[in-house]
């Protein structure tokens, strides 16, 4: 256990999510956790009337983990589960499992109630008490991780319960490795492509959304839409508050990284105040909501800099 530092990460409330991120610290990398900005970029709604917003797009974890040279096999396990574990602990491999809580005893909100999915990391074995160590809620409080032991046949339960219930195709059982260095090299530049073109494209149709949001109150028209500016850029704003404070308990208030999201999380503020109270715009605000455009740019610049 000793690779898994009591570094939870919490803040997007998402067991995948925390989960992946410590194993980046365990396989030791920070360029995961340095492009999470990267995850969620900016989307204009395809139906009027027109939106902003940002999506929440954690299956690209796939190529930020790819972009930072860390992989993971999938699969899902019909049997022999506890013998897969044993093995792959023992070369060295984190694992995360995807359960369900109806089947876990510790969990006091879902155990033989609820059927939810759950991910949790498997660190470690004791053969002789026949138990797992993992890395998971404890159930006391739902947003915090701890480390706890369970028994091969409650793990396996857990684990083979949620196979038969859900019987999806996703795949329940991951471990990860980093890459050689040739395999990062291949695979490194489709990774980089796409996520990273992504992003670029984000922050192109964000320009033009301000544009045109700007004109709207400038002109003092489409006022009854300034109701639903508010509410994209409410939600737009809670995100980026997010991940300014997931830099900041990374990275501490002196990064550029932390300093540069609290900066765009800051202007955002400015242009929900703007919608929420149908503020006319003078020089000073004006200037503001276009420095989100700039600041996303140099955002996009020191990112792109971190992976090469």
């Amino acid at each position: 256990m000793s690779a898994y530092k009591r570094n939870w990460y919490n803040s997007f409330r998402n067991c995948f999510f925390s989960s992946v991120m410590m194993i980046c610290d365990s396989l030791e990398t920070d360029l995961c956790k340095k492009g999470i900005a990267l995850l969620y970029p900016y989307s204009i709604s395809s139906q009027p009337p027109i939106g902003l917003y940002i999506q929440n797009n954690l299956n690209n974890i796939v190529e930020l983990l790819n972009t930072s040279g860390i992989y993971y096999n999938a699969c899902t396990y019909q049997k022999n589960l506890s013998e897969a574990l044993i093995r792959d602990l023992n070369e060295g491999r984190p694992i995360l499992l995807r359960i369900d809580c109806f089947y876990d005893s510790m969990s006091k909100f879902s155990y033989g109630r609820i059927h939810a999915k759950h991910y949790v990391t498997v660190t470690d074995c004791d053969i002789q008490a026949q138990s797992f160590h993992i890395i998971q809620h404890d159930y006391a409080n739902e947003t915090k991780y701890e480390y706890r032991k369970i028994r091969f046949d409650d793990l396996e339960k857990c684990y083979y319960g949620g196979n038969l219930y859900f019987r999806d195709q996703e795949a329940t059982y991951f471990w990860f490795y980093k890459a050689s260095l040739n395999e990062k090299l291949y695979t490194k530049n489709i990774s980089y492509q796409k996520l990273f073109a992504e992003y670029k494209h984000a922050v192109e149709a964000l320009e033009q959304f301000l544009q045109f949001f700007m004109v709207c109150v400038t002109e003092n028209i489409a006022r009854e839409h300034m109701e639903l500016f508010a509410q994209s850029y409410k939600g737009i704003l809670r995100i980026k508050n997010e991940i300014a404070l997931f830099y900041r308990e990374q990275f501490g208030d002196a990064h550029e990284l932390t300093k540069l999201n609290m900066r765009i999380a800051a202007l955002w503020n400015i242009a929900y105040e703007i919608a929420e109270n149908r503020q006319l715009l003078n020089d000073e605000l004006r200037t503001s909501v276009l420095h989100i455009v700039e600041r996303e740019q140099e955002l996009y610049s020191i990112l792109e800099k971190s992976f090469y």
